[in-house]
């Protein structure tokens, strides 16, 4: 590579976060209104999916509130809020949380949450982030902080400047560093030994552009990250191994055909299924504000802040 040359950075970050692109039921107000109740029950039923998703809840609110982004008074909007787990615990220190999410019936959800954990000043509406007026959101003014995390809601720069123009504080996106599952490893191991497992958003890559594509265009973004690990029995039914066959299933093997393979090679297996997984969590935060003009030298577009 000669040196002399222009790096289109810029160019290469924006790809990277677009590549693989985001399956296509995730912009699907349908599926996630179908998905939201039985999501709710999963929270009150099991146990150690609620104790895990309460605990990365609690490792964000921790980090804002040691950067000093999460304050009484402070209005904040938490995009793609899903259930309303982290709506809710945000509101507990901040004057009041706006959670919009794509599902109305995940709304729903978060609002009923909310009435049962007795926190009065989070506030739950729906629509299409990336293609909705944003007017409406603005009426009491520009928010304090700007929550995007791990929602396909932002998939892109442009869409990341869309959450930064309704904030005049911070914004924080988090997403997936690394995720690792013995189970599933080890499934495709037997039954994909020469097919090299696909990349996707949970390696990095998303952490590694929005970090990348913030510093070239000038902000000054402080990262962290955090790590879960736990382990747990897996059920042998197909709908609870049917997540293992829509990961292994590719061009040479199609998801009936995993499942039925999977189940097949579990049900020789001695002992209990199980799965130990590990996954760390990328956080990136930044002031709005703080900004000088965009680094030269990178071929980046000049791209306006809408």
């Amino acid at each position: 590579m000669n040196l002399q040359d222009p790096v289109n950075l810029f160019d290469y970050y924006r790809r990277l976060w677009a590549y693989p692109p985001p399956a296509e039921e995730l912009s699907s107000p349908q599926i996630w209104d179908q998905r939201a109740l039985a999501w709710d029950r999963r929270l009150e039923e099991d146990v150690l999916y609620r104790t895990r998703e309460l605990e990365r809840v609690r490792a964000v609110t921790d980090f804002l509130r040691q950067s000093g982004r999460l304050n009484s008074g402070d209005r904040v909007l938490d995009i793609g809020c899903g259930p309303g787990l982290f709506s809710i615990e945000f509101a507990r220190y901040a004057g009041h949380v706006t959670g919009l999410d794509l599902s109305p019936a995940m709304a729903e959800v978060a609002r009923a949450r909310a009435k049962r954990a007795g926190v009065g000043n989070p506030s739950f509406c729906f629509g299409d982030f990336r293609r909705m007026d944003l007017a409406p959101l603005l009426e009491n003014g520009p928010f304090d902080l700007v929550v995007c995390c791990l929602t396909p809601a932002v998939t892109n720069l442009e869409e990341l400047h869309r959450a930064m123009s309704l904030s005049r504080g911070a914004c924080l996106h988090v997403t997936f560093l690394d995720s690792q599952d013995t189970l599933e490893q080890a499934l495709r191991a037997q039954l994909l030994p020469d097919v090299p497992p696909p990349s996707g958003h949970w390696d990095g890559r998303v952490f590694n552009a929005v970090f990348n594509l913030l510093f070239l265009e000038g902000w000054f973004p402080r990262t962290d990250s955090f790590l879960q690990t736990w382990e747990e029995e897996v059920s042998l039914r197909p709908e609870a191994l049917r997540p293992y066959a829509q990961k292994l299933s590719c061009g040479t093997l199609e998801e009936n055909e995993a499942l039925e393979r999977i189940l097949s090679l579990l049900r020789r297996w001695e002992g209990p299924v199980l799965s130990r997984r590990t996954t760390r969590y990328g956080l990136t935060l930044w002031d709005v504000a703080d900004r000088r003009p965009a680094r030269q030298g990178y071929s980046q577009p000049d791209l306006q802040l809408k």
